[in-house]
């Protein structure tokens, strides 16, 4: 059996702005799981269904979040792959 982690790398800043930030934080973690990553968001889903998943968010902090995001394309994102023997 093996197990997939799918990690992103992000800059300190956009982590020190989500630890500050409790709708922020929220925000991000509305849309984790959607598209192909964070660095996705903004442009792979479409705008009708983004307004959708972020219904509960306010627009200035979708706004934020998509400035945030823009920021970070150039960081790496990859799946890690464990063989897990379970005894």
């Amino acid at each position: 059996m093996s197990v997939s982690s799918y990690y992103e790398v992000m800059p300190q800043v956009l982590l020190d702005r989500l630890t500050s930030d409790p709708e922020l934080l929220s925000a991000l973690n509305t849309l984790w799981g959607h598209g192909s990553g964070m660095q996705y968001w903004f442009d792979q889903i479409e705008e009708s269904e983004l307004e959708e998943i972020m219904a509960e968010h306010s627009e200035a902090t979708v706004k934020t979040l998509r400035e945030l995001v823009s920021r970070i394309k150039n960081f790496p994102s990859a799946y890690i792959k464990k063989l897990m023997i379970l005894t």
